[in-house]
């Protein structure tokens, strides 16, 4: 069937501050959307990070006492005009 979804996990919106890592550079994002499922997420951004880059992933997760913060290891997958795709590396949490 044409135009069906082919991803095997399913992506749900999330918005939160992310900080990304690469290449002994810090990006931050807040409030941006981003797609999250459990092998990757979406970024819409306006910066880039070249394809292929190995990158580590800190989200702020709020609404508790303390602040939660999760880290994944990826790498970026996709790349175009509303942001760019990163693949959570099998043994993503680091």
């Amino acid at each position: 069937m044409e135009g069906r979804e082919k991803r095997k996990r399913i992506r749900v919106p999330f918005r939160t501050e992310i900080i990304i890592d690469y290449d002994n550079h810090k990006m931050r994002y807040g409030g941006d959307s981003v797609n999250l499922s459990l092998s990757g997420m979406l970024v819409e951004t306006q910066n880039e990070i070249p394809l292929g880059t190995a990158c580590r992933i800190r989200l702020r997760l709020t609404g508790t006492r303390e602040p939660i913060e999760l880290t994944m290891n990826g790498r970026v997958v996709r790349q175009d005009h509303q942001g760019f795709g990163v693949r959570f590396d099998e043994n993503g949490f680091g």
